[in-house]
């Protein structure tokens, strides 16, 4: 309850902490006029925005840009957007919606005009690459030097019980840059390649490997992080039968703790949510004794080396340029090297041994836990985690491990 307290406190300090941002940036008018000042509630949409505010430097009065007063705009190290007036394709293209939907979805294209702002992803000398998103599905569109903005068109239709993918996007991009192919090998790529962002960067960026593209967006990139510190880890009995044979209580053990984790951000929103896999490192050896007032009894619980490997979803509370603070939570598995609980019998008065026997405990067992934590200038990270209770070994009577881990932790990569 303690740590659940205490994570609590530091959501409630977040939220007053938090505060919005603002970023700086430009916009081009239709005229091919470029005015500077700041988005105030740039957000990293994961859909496209059709309204945009913005306030200029010069007046500082607020506006509100949409495709009929704005050519372009761009938010200083994050997202470019270019206006964008007419069809696209709005055949379902998620598996789950075209089963939904069976009754309606046909294989003829079915197409609606849009008057929006599309987000560039991919820019060199001679096309451009962008996407729209909205809640019925995403589109991408390229644009080659001096010509206008084209769809890369996919779809799929739902026939007789069978869901059939129609790629012609790949067949677009073989007879717009059937050279670069060639010349790359990069055919089995093209006939793999997935409609989806990631992906569809990573072709565009294939096809030029000698030139660096223009635009880069900003995304904060996955993270390595290295983290050492110390578990506290305590062990429960539990069991009427265990009454009079081992101890109920006993005392905290605490030892090194090192781990190693991968930080994978899942969302445009500033990275806002991501998944966090790792494994830990750590010891425990916990003791307990019973004094029948003729016989002392110990019982120790034991694991030369856990070895936890769990994966971790989280977000971000707090997502200030310099400070972060996230909280995360998870399940996974833990093995336990030489696992056992020791017995051992003493003579109350001269201390002497009279005995003392040994029981081999499970390997491998489950792990859940909860953690809040803060990152400073996105490098140096603290982190506070609960282990729930998990069982250790449940013959006769049930044996709990859980504990509190303190970790700083190091961002490798840059």
């Amino acid at each position: 309850m303690r740590i659940l307290t205490l994570f609590f406190t530091i959501f409630l300090y977040t939220q007053l902490y938090a505060q919005n941002k603002t970023f700086s940036g430009y916009y081009i008018t239709q005229t091919g006029d470029t005015i500077k000042g700041i988005f105030p509630n740039y957000r990293q949409w994961s859909q496209n925005p059709g309204r945009v505010e913005f306030s200029d430097f010069a007046t500082s009065k607020l506006s509100v840009l949409t495709p009929e007063n704005c050519f372009k705009f761009s938010i200083e190290n994050y997202d470019q957007y270019i206006t964008y007036s007419g069809p696209r394709l709005e055949n379902l293209i998620e598996d789950e919606q075209l089963i939904i939907n069976r009754t309606i979805v046909t294989f003829d294209d079915q197409y609606a005009n849009i008057v929006t702002f599309l987000r560039l992803i991919f820019k060199d000398k001679d096309y451009e690459l962008y996407i729209f998103s909205d809640n019925k599905r995403s589109n991408f569109f390229y644009k080659l030097a001096g010509d206008s903005i084209l769809e890369l068109k996919y779809k799929k239709y739902y026939d007789k019980y069978k869901i059939y993918d129609v790629p012609e996007y790949r067949q677009q991009l073989m007879s717009l840059f059937s050279t670069q192919i060639i010349k790359g090998n990069l055919g089995n790529s093209l006939n793999k390649l997935a409609y989806n962002e990631k992906e569809m960067v990573e072709f565009f960026n294939k096809l030029n490997p000698s030139e660096k593209p223009k635009y880069k967006n900003k995304n904060p990139s996955a993270k390595w992080i290295i983290s050492g510190g110390v578990s506290v880890n305590r062990i429960r009995v539990k069991g009427e039968e265990s009454i009079g044979k081992v101890a109920q209580n006993y005392d905290m053990s605490i030892s090194p703790l090192v781990s190693l984790g991968y930080i994978v951000p899942v969302s445009r929103d500033f990275n806002r949510y991501f998944i966090f896999p790792q494994i830990k490192l750590f010891t425990y050896k916990n003791k307990g004794e019973m004094n029948d007032g003729t016989f002392i009894k110990t019982t120790t619980f034991k694991s030369d080396l856990v070895i936890t490997g769990e994966v971790n979803g989280g977000l971000y509370a707090v997502n200030a340029e310099n400070f972060q603070v996230y909280f995360t939570g998870g399940t996974g598995m833990m093995y336990l090297l030489n696992s056992k609980e020791v017995n051992q019998r003493f003579a109350g008065s001269t201390n002497t041994l009279y005995g003392s026997y040994e029981i081999n405990l499970p390997r491998m067992t489950y792990t859940i836990n909860f953690s809040a934590g803060i990152s400073i200038k996105k490098k140096i990270f603290i982190l506070a985690t609960y282990n729930l209770p998990t069982t250790i070994g449940n013959f006769i009577y049930t044996r709990t491990l859980e504990g509190i881990q303190l970790r700083v932790g190091y961002k490798l990569n840059k």
